[in-house]
């Protein structure tokens, strides 16, 4: 059934063949409705007829198994057979069986096959469920060797708790280990006698409720670790006991340069910062941190912790809740961050005084390229402060922070020379504010995605947006959605947008657009050669006659419209 000639194309349910660059094939799982296989020889050549020719194969069945099609069992035993005869002929380094819908029922087969691949490096098996049956595969002597193991949410219904101390105890020369989402927290067990793993450098936990014995496992095997530059804690909800036991957790991990501690959720009412401070204060290496969604409070104790990690190039606190008086500590913080990329301090309830303290700070950084303040109270004071310090930026986000007319005015003075990604959406910015972005966006020669939404532009406003769409040539995504512009806005629209020429995205949603509009709209979409996607959800004027002119409009084009979801897409390249 299967030609194995690389870079052959297969229609139906046969295999379409795609030679992939190895740093994109690894833990990437597309979304195409194909399976993939990719084929490589020692030389880099295709040689087939080549036994010793190294394979490495990957295998996507994500639509068989989310279609549950009535074969689908016989599909996934035919794969399997074929990666057993290819197994015969090719020394097989890499295999993965993701979003492949196998449970234990699959694992006498899939064991067979394991059993025979004795040089197999890297394995992924994500999105299975084997639930009890996960376990077999720890036994399996082939795959001691293994230096990639991938097993994110292979056990979702929870039959099977997984031990960490016993997987890093089997594999001993794993490198990358994900068990993402796999109720690793239920399990304690295995911790006696772990001996030591300095090539285990990525360790991914996100997802696996981690509390009590489960986590205690955790601490005893990330301590035996000293080689870890990378570790997922994330969406672990961690109460009070369980920040108590990152306590000594990372007093090895002296090279750990990426730590992601996002949406744990701690409450601040417990003061648990002093002790999250505490468990962090060995990591002096840190260089990618994030603290993301866990009400840290005033940021006192995680000040002196930062402070010496004087390499952070990223450093995300969105909803962490530290307040004025917290961003007066980081303002401190952040004069020493001489290589800080990217900032996130959205929804921390920041007042003007907070932002002026950030904006003094990041004057010491000049190496930053993106800050998000998203959802805070920074004003037209604290937009005035930040203008002194985001001129060189290449993504700006300051959605909801009640910048008004003069704020955004204040913004638009400046020349943003590498400016890429700009959200000034839900901001008042009225018609004056986008008037004076449109004077400004000529001299913004690199921005290519900007929203407004959200501004109360109204009809009025799209003389000023069909400006901006003809100053900004580069433009490539423009959202203007939640503006009321209505029909009569759609008209002005309509007579800008046939000149974009670089213009693929365009998001007009909930506009209180009918289908006089959606007619009005329909009528340019043939001349707008590049526009790839036309979002106008959530306008539910738009009845039978606006779909049908949308659909008029699609005939003899690349056009298709999704009148369920409301999305019309011309697919991309075509």
């Amino acid at each position: 059934m299967v030609d194995t000639n690389a870079g052959t194309n297969m229609q139906g349910n046969e295999m379409t063949i795609l030679d992939l660059p190895t740093d994109c094939w690894c833990f990437f799982v597309p979304s195409e409705r194909v399976m993939m296989m990719r084929v490589t020889s020692v030389t880099g050549k295709e040689k087939m007829d080549n036994a010793s020719a190294f394979v490495e194969v990957y295998l996507n069945m994500k639509s068989w198994y989310e279609e549950r099609r009535s074969n689908e069992r016989f599909k996934r035993k035919m794969i399997l057979d074929k990666v057993g005869a290819l197994r015969e002929k090719y020394r097989i380094t890499k295999l993965g069986l993701m979003n492949f819908g196998m449970t234990d029922k699959n694992l006498p087969q899939l064991t067979e096959v394991l059993e025979k691949c004795e040089k197999l490096e890297c394995l992924e098996l994500a999105h299975n469920d084997f639930g009890a049956g996960l376990k077999d595969l720890f036994g399996i002597g082939t795959l001691n060797g293994l230096t990639t193991l991938n097993l994110k949410h292979v056990n979702r219904s929870g039959r099977f708790t997984v031990c960490l101390g016993d997987i890093v105890r089997q594999f001993p020369q794993l490198v990358y280990l994900c068990l993402q989402g796999n109720y690793l927290g239920l399990k304690r067990g295995g911790t006696e006698g772990v001996p030591e793993r300095p090539a285990l450098k990525y360790l991914s936990l996100k997802e696996n409720s981690l509390r009590g014995e489960g986590l205690f496992c955790v601490r005893e095997v990330v301590r035996q670790c000293p080689g870890l530059t990378e570790l997922d804690l994330s969406q672990n909800s961690f109460g009070s006991g369980e920040v108590d036991m990152l306590v000594g957790m990372f007093s090895r991990c002296k090279i750990l340069s990426t730590l992601n501690f996002e949406g744990n959720d701690m409450d601040h009412e417990a003061d648990l910062e002093p002790t999250l401070a505490t468990a962090l204060s060995p990591l002096e290496s840190l260089t990618d941190l994030n603290l993301k969604d866990n009400r840290l409070g005033g940021f006192l104790h995680m000040g002196v912790v930062l402070g010496r990690c004087s390499d952070m190039k990223y450093l995300d606190l969105g909803l962490a809740r530290i307040g004025d008086s917290g961003a007066t500590t980081l303002a401190g913080v952040l004069a020493g961050f001489r290589e800080l990329r990217m900032l996130n301090v959205s929804t921390n309830g920041l007042g003007a005084a907070g932002t002026e303290a950030i904006a003094g700070g990041l004057v010491s950084c000049p190496e930053l390229h993106g800050l998000i303040m998203s959802n805070n109270e920074v004003g037209e004071r604290g937009a005035e402060a930040l203008a002194g310090v985001v001129g060189k930026l290449k993504f700006l986000t300051l959605s909801k922070c009640g910048l008004g007319v003069r704020g955004c005015q204040a913004l638009m003075g400046l020349a943003f020379e590498k400016l890429d990604d700009l959200d000034m959406s839900q901001n008042a910015m009225e018609v004056n504010g986008v008037k004076a972005l449109a004077e400004a966006a000529g001299r913004w020669p690199m921005l290519r995605t900007l929203s407004i939404s959200g501004n109360m532009l109204g009809a009025r406003g799209m003389h000023a947006a069909v400006r901006v769409l003809k100053e900004a040539t580069g433009l490539t995504s423009l959202d203007l959605s939640r503006n009321g512009i209505q029909d009569d806005g759609v008209e002005i629209l309509v007579e800008g947008l046939a000149a974009c020429g670089q213009l693929r995205e365009l998001v007009l949603s909930s506009n209180d657009i009918t289908d006089a509009g959606a007619t009005s709209l329909a009528g340019v979409l043939p001349r707008c050669t590049t526009l790839t996607e036309l979002f106008i959800s959530y306008n539910e004027k738009i009845g039978s006659a606006g779909v049908r002119a949308l659909r008029e409009a699609e005939e003899g084009s690349a056009l298709t419209v999704d009148v369920r979801k409301r999305l019309w897409t011309r697919p991309v390249g075509i």
